[in-house]
C-alpha cells in the first residue's frame, strides 16, 4: 500500500504541476482513496500526511500527457 501510495501520489502532483488538476482537489482524491482503502485507513492521518508531501514533491515535476 504505501509505495503504491507514494507513487500515485507523486504523480498527481505532476499533473497539478502541469495545470491538469487543482492541488486541492489532488489532496481530496488521495484522502478519499485512504479513507476507502482497508489497510490504508487503519492510519488514515500518517498516510495523508505523506500523500500531501508527495503531491507537493510532484508539483515541482511537471507531468504533461501526449496525445497518440
Amino acid at each position: 500500500g504505501h509505495p503504491q501510495l507514494r507513487a500515485a501520489a507523486y504523480l498527481m502532483g505532476g499533473y497539478c504541476g502541469a495545470g491538469y488538476i487543482d492541488q486541492e482537489h489532488a489532496i481530496n482524491v488521495m484522502h478519499q482513496m485512504i479513507d476507502g482503502n482497508a489497510y490504508l485507513s487503519q492510519k488514515a492521518s500518517v498516510y495523508k500526511q505523506t500523500s500531501k508531501e508527495m503531491i507537493n514533491k510532484g508539483l515541482n515535476f511537471p507531468t504533461y500527457l501526449q496525445n497518440r
